[in-house]
């Protein structure tokens, strides 16, 4: 699902007896076996690492629908909802100073910010709406300096 920005690592998923979507992490280097990122009961994906590697913005369905959480990596040691009622699709821009993500119908920007191992999110604001078709992998992505999105309508 993405490559770590220094290119050594991916985000998979694994599809694993119990889980719905495990999210997965995979050195290509060493003994290249996937290991559980998280190992919720839940699913975990689509995922993606954040531009400086030290975030991971993933999907779960932890609350009974679909909501976008950023954990830290590689120790995961905190998380944060991003998405409040539905959220899908998470994608950093360039800087890592904003996550975009999809409601059911509206492509979504929160900011971000970090102040030491502290993620904040602040405002939620939406973009445009957008109808997009269920069951795509690939919805939409934005330009490095988010100002422009390629949509799969």
């Amino acid at each position: 699902m993405s490559w770590s920005p220094d290119g050594t690592t991916l985000l998979c998923h694994e599809a694993r007896a119990g889980t719905n979507g495990s999210l997965c992490v995979l050195a290509l280097d060493g003994e290249r076996q996937p290991r559980p990122l998280l190992g919720s009961p839940h699913s975990e994906v689509p995922a993606v690492f954040s531009p400086d590697g030290r975030w991971v913005a993933y999907v779960s369905t932890e609350s009974g629908h679909k909501e976008v959480y950023v954990t830290s990596y590689p120790d995961v040691s905190g998380k944060w909802q991003v998405s409040n009622g539905y959220g899908d699709f998470p994608r950093w821009r360039a800087d890592g100073r904003e996550l975009f993500f999809l409601t059911q119908d509206r492509l979504m920007a929160a900011e971000i910010s970090v102040e030491g191992d502290e993620l904040q999110v602040g405002a939620i604001t939406p973009l445009f709406t957008l109808r997009w078709p269920r069951g795509t992998r690939s919805v939409y992505d934005v330009t490095p300096d988010g100002q422009q999105f390629l949509v799969n309508m």
